[in-house]
């Protein structure tokens, strides 16, 4: 998950959204705010007789813990029908409740609903049944109750606002005030932690020359690192595939694994002879110097490797990892590098070289390809590597006098960022409500403040069904005049790698989005709202967070980090942003619905209870036992100087359940 070179990491801000998952959940809240307990010592009846108790003391009875749905206070009730709750304390020996009063009232102080007094000692799920609730409004309730004793206690008030009855009422557009999915247009991409993938290339060998290989895995920085490489320090690491035509009469496919053993070997293996020969049938190159065209990928199963040829399969499922097939492994090969390979004194041209995007779900957008001579980090990366030419689409190698083997790092892009700027005025501002969800995860800022504490909004769903959503309360943040409003994606349970099933990804779409509207209302009643467009927005695919995923962790390049400065705030210079896309989900027959379940949030912090020292002497890599088994985030100091100087290399952070006794150097 790391970088060379000038590439940081910097365990920070963004790992709340996938670097781990928070310690655990929060006291129960409302959607997009803390909602208020209501005070334990409101709505006391206290006995001062000493009746029914013990020696005088003071005898009290009280209505505590309202809740609507669910919920104290909550922003966000998605029912037509919420349902209220209550509790009665009491220090009485037989204490009960032996009637209710439920009234609620709208925003101009009108009463919608009434229940009358109710003789029942029922206090959990009451149903409303008054006028029909508008969306976006918030209602005031109070409750009376009676006790056994026939004395009504002090009446309790709550509130309660509603959603944007998504479900109930009128179109998607006008639901969310002509609210656009957006998104950025460019796939980015991760070449060291992919590895589910199609690579393809058309290979030409002319006249005089017999061998041209095809070159991935290249370059895997888990073998160069000494704490991660269980086979031993070594050189270089790469898997190749060649196309082999020195009898013209019978063709074989030559497979090399370099810097591993391969499955029943015990030691490494160096790039010189084939770990594999498979003889290409009969016809399928039916002129070795004719362009051949090659797809290597890993469609079928993890840690296996199909090779076509000409449009046939010549090598199907092979496992190239000696750890194993499943996902209990680490994958090998994964993308990481890619290039050529020619023998000494012989050349080879290369055209149509490609990453395809591997997803197996149709999108209603053309979804592309990672990688090509004019996608991504395009063929510029092979441009300077010995032995190689690049003219537009065409890549020619010459082994020269020992031989080429060559590769680079077609890695390209970061998670997307969005932004808007707008006028709030210079009118009071009663209230504002920010309503917004995600293809994927985000986070979101306003005015250069993040929103919430919340973590992995808006959550894992079944989005082929329900699409939830959030609800905050933004007021305090706004301010007037110029306002700005930053949204950070990542992929979440939504594209990427989002199971352990390699071939659910990108299951519910290929590219991440936000839906976003935010509903002002000003002292005098009038109001204004802002929605997510391709007209007001803007989006950046170039920032700190190249990469973040829930199963391969985060890449942060705190190298560009200083550009992003300010990039919340209004005023910023987003000059080099380009304007978003709409993304439209494959599935869109879900409903809209606010998350009644706590977010997550942070709830405690640990200090590490010891550090065990290096994982392997002199690997620089450090183990630290937190003590317990959790869920969360590594806060970590970095000293001045470490990362300065070009041989500084990246900051790893990896995660552990439990330390393996006894493992061999």
């Amino acid at each position: 998950m790391e970088r060379k070179g000038a590439w940081r990491r910097k365990g920070r801000r963004w790992a709340a959204l996938m670097l781990a998952v928070i310690l655990g959940a929060s006291a129960l809240t409302g959607c997009g705010g803390a909602p208020q307990e209501n005070p334990e010592t409101e709505g006391n009846v206290e006995t001062a007789d000493g009746s029914g108790g013990s020696g005088g003391a003071v005898e009290t009875v009280s209505i505590t813990g309202l809740t609507v749905d669910g919920l104290a206070d909550p922003l966000g009730i998605e029912s037509e029908a919420p349902l209220f709750g209550w509790r009665m304390e009491s220090s009485q020996t037989g204490a009960k409740q032996t009637a209710y009063q439920i009234t609620v009232t709208d925003p101009a102080g009108t009463v919608v609903w009434d229940s009358g007094k109710v003789e029942d000692a029922a206090s959990q799920n009451i149903a409303y049944g008054g006028e029909k609730l508008l969306p976006r409004t918030r209602y005031g309730w109070t409750l009376t109750v009676t006790d056994g004793e026939g004395t009504e206690l002090p009446t309790r008030e709550g509130f309660f606002e509603t959603s944007l009855l998504a479900g109930q009422t009128g179109t998607r557009d006008a639901v969310w005030g002509g609210a656009q999915w957006i998104g950025a247009d460019e796939l980015y991409f991760d070449a060291a932690t992919a590895n589910y993938f199609s690579l393809d290339m058309t290979v030409q060998i002319p006249d005089g020359s017999t061998r041209a290989g095809i070159v991935f895995g290249a370059d895997d920085y888990r073998l160069k690192n000494d704490a991660m490489n269980i086979w031993g320090s070594i050189s270089g690491s790469c898997f190749c595939y060649e196309i082999d035509v020195t009898d013209a009469a019978a063709p074989k496919l030559n497979i090399y694994a370099a810097g591993m053993p391969v499955p029943g070997q015990d030691a490494e293996n160096e790039y010189t002879e084939p770990d594999f020969t498979v003889d290409i049938p009969a016809g399928v190159i039916a002129d070795v110097h004719a362009p051949i065209a090659v797809n290597i990928n890993t469609l079928t199963n993890v840690n296996q490797v199909t090779c076509v040829v000409n449009g046939q399969t010549v090598d199907e499922n092979r496992q190239l990892n000696p750890l194993g097939n499943t996902h209990d492994y680490n994958t090998f090969p994964n993308v990481c590098s890619i290039g050529f390979a020619v023998p000494a004194g012989e050349q080879a041209v290369y055209t149509d070289v490609a990453l395809h995007y591997p997803g197996a779900y149709e999108d209603p957008y053309p979804v592309g390809d990672y990688f090509g001579a004019d996608v991504g980090a395009t063929y510029a990366i092979f441009e300077g590597l010995d032995g190689v030419t690049v003219e537009g689409g065409t890549i020619r190698v010459d082994g020269g006098e020992s031989g080429i083997l060559t590769y680079a790092d077609p890695s390209y892009g970061s998670a997307p960022m969005l932004r808007t700027e707008f006028d709030a005025g210079e009118e009071e501002i009663a209230t504002a409500r920010l309503y917004m969800t995600a293809q994927g995860v985000y986070e979101a800022f306003l005015n250069g403040e993040k929103i919430s504490g919340d973590w992995f909004a808006p959550g894992s769903e079944e989005y082929a069904t329900e699409m939830p959503y959030q609800v905050y309360d933004v007021t305090e943040l706004l301010q007037g005049g110029a306002n700005a409003i930053g949204v950070q994606l990542a992929e979440g349970w939504w594209s990427g790698y989002q199971t352990y099933i390699i071939g659910n990804y990108g299951y519910y779409g290929a590219k991440q989005a936000a839906l976003v509207r935010l509903d002002i209302t000003y002292a005098d009643g009038s109001g204004k709202t802002i929605v997510s467009n391709t007209d007001d927005w803007k989006a950046y695919s170039h920032g700190p967070v190249e990469y973040a995923s829930n199963f391969h962790g985060e890449r942060y390049n705190a190298v560009t980090e200083a550009a992003m400065d300010g990039w919340t705030e209004s005023g910023y210079d987003d000059s080099a942003w380009e304007t978003p896309v709409v993304i439209t989900p494959r599935q869109q027959d879900f409903t809209f619905v606010t998350r009644y379940d706590a977010p997550g949030r942070v709830v405690g912090e640990l200090t590490a209870k010891e550090c065990l020292g290096e994982a392997k002497e002199g690997s620089g890599s450090y183990i630290y036992d937190m003590g317990e088994n959790v869920m969360g985030v590594p806060s970590v100091t970095i000293p001045d100087g470490y990362l300065d100087g070009e041989s500084a290399g990246p900051v790893i952070f990896r995660y552990a359940e439990v330390l393996y006794p006894d493992l061999p150097e």
